[in-house]
């Protein structure tokens, strides 16, 4: 009895006291979880109902047109789309009607990653979002989108698919560039970026450019330092 009287409270608790953010789509896929798993407790319809709409809000509201989660985190963008999917692999492994947003919507966020890729194989770390492997996300992206080219090509290191039909590509709402010679892993590579402030978990270097060419990198950003409130960390949150 003590279990599921814990259960509920956490359900309400996540119900009535939501922050923003990824944190909020964090805690939206937990109240859904609740309510899928614990359909006996009375509120649990109510739940699912108001996290599946919320959680569906949230996707317009926090991800831009050209793919980029609004806090312009390479990291927190992979803790965004993590959620989403882990939401629709829950209805899928129960035999529930998938909500189909969420196919629509994970889409162009998984090209995001293709988008931004270094020759290195991996994205580059914007703001407090460290380098993550491409190649992973696009493995990913084909359970979703297994008729996708260039998420194959991706996915197994160009041995099957085809690459993008692009070359430089803008993110016009995320404020940035991407310039590249060709998806070669000898490729000149180039970034700018003219984002807006970003929702959190960003840094003062607008403007700022980084270079990788045949296969090393030549300008890089400063990281994330540490959570903390340290010289070093202030260093890398600034526009030094």
């Amino acid at each position: 009895t003590r279990y599921f009287i814990s259960i509920w409270e956490h359900g309400w608790r996540l119900r009535n006291n939501s922050t923003n953010g990824n944190w909020l789509l964090m805690e939206l896929h937990g109240l859904l979880r609740i309510s899928i798993l614990y359909p006996f407790l009375n509120d649990a319809p109510e739940w699912k109902a108001y996290a599946l709409k919320r959680l569906q809000n949230e996707f317009s509201r926090q991800v831009y047109p050209d793919g980029f989660q609004y806090e312009l985190s390479t990291g927190y963008h992979g803790v965004v789309v993590h959620n989403y999917l882990d939401v629709f692999r829950l209805y899928e492994m129960l035999g529930l009607e998938k909500p189909e947003f969420i196919r629509t919507g994970l889409e162009k966020m998984f090209e995001m990653y293709m988008r931004l890729a270094m020759p290195t194989g991996v994205t580059p770390s914007l703001n407090d979002g460290g380098k993550v492997s491409v190649s992973g996300w696009c493995r990913k992206a084909l359970t979703l989108y297994p008729r996708r080219s260039d998420f194959q090509w991706f996915a197994t290191g160009g041995k099957k698919g085809t690459p993008p039909d692009y070359l430089s590509i803008v993110f016009p709402w995320a404020g940035a560039v991407v310039f590249r010679s060709s998806w070669g892993k000898d490729a000149v590579w180039g970034y700018m970026d003219g984002s807006p402030f970003g929702h959190a978990h960003q840094h003062e270097d607008k403007l700022n450019f980084l270079l990788t060419a045949y296969g090393k990198e030549m300008l890089t950003e400063g990281g994330n330092y540490l959570y903390d409130s340290s010289e070093c960390r202030k260093y890398v949150l600034s526009t030094r």
